[in-house]
């Protein structure tokens, strides 16, 4: 099954696709590959921002309707919080066109790395401190990704205090976000994720897992 991936960069582009393919499995019981494609920069337009997925959200609906595209299940567009013009925007031009109905948003709250965060147990586990003693507010019982100001700087402090990792997360890692995302593929707390990510992450999930067993 193909699906198309409309993102902001490179982050969201390496963990995205292995959420997808956990929901696909999990939530969907799809059981044959699931295969989320970047689509922005295939259709000519370089990716960095929302503005530029707006723009590609724009082409690809003329696309869609010309008939191109047709191999692609649906596609998926994932903004940050912070662009609410951007998701009216793109709301309001998928509205009006036949292939509308192509489309699932999800916004992450505040960033996607939230939903990073969100899945604890992994995220531990990957850093090399798991069972590590309480070193800050990610252990507090009461931390919730989804109310953390700045989830970035967060990471940069756990890959700080990581035992095992070589560099840190700084503003944005895409070879660390890649590795995880290999772990992500078949172990994502999706519950813990939707728990920790009530708002974004949680209508994001269901709305994909609908989308998965209507092309199913």
């Amino acid at each position: 099954m193909k699906i198309g991936l409309l993102c902001e960069g490179e982050i969201d582009a390496a963990l995205v696709p292995a959420l997808v393919q956990r929901i696909a499995r999990t939530e969907a019981g799809i059981r044959w590959p699931v295969r989320p494609d970047d689509v922005v920069e295939n259709l000519g337009i370089r990716k960095g921002g929302y503005g530029q997925v707006q723009k590609a959200v724009q082409k690809l609906c003329i696309l869609l309707d010309e008939g191109h595209y047709a191999d692609y299940a649906f596609f998926l567009v994932v903004l940050d919080h912070n662009t609410r013009r951007t998701q009216t925007a793109i709301k309001k031009c998928i509205a009006a066109r036949r292939s509308g109905n192509k489309f699932v948003i999800g916004i992450a709250i505040y960033e996607v790395e939230a939903w990073w965060l969100a899945d604890r147990r992994n995220t531990l586990e990957w850093l090399g401190l798991a069972g590590a003693e309480h070193r800050g507010r990610y252990w507090d019982q009461d931390y919730c990704a989804e109310d953390d100001a700045d989830p970035k700087r967060t990471l940069d402090e756990l890959t700080r205090l990581s035992p095992t990792l070589q560099s840190r997360y700084g503003d944005g890692n895409t070879q660390l976000a890649r590795e995880f995302a290999d772990l992500w593929n078949s172990r994502a707390e999706l519950g813990q994720i939707r728990t920790q990510c009530p708002k974004g992450f949680h209508p994001f999930c269901r709305k994909a897992t609908a989308a998965l067993k209507r092309h199913s």
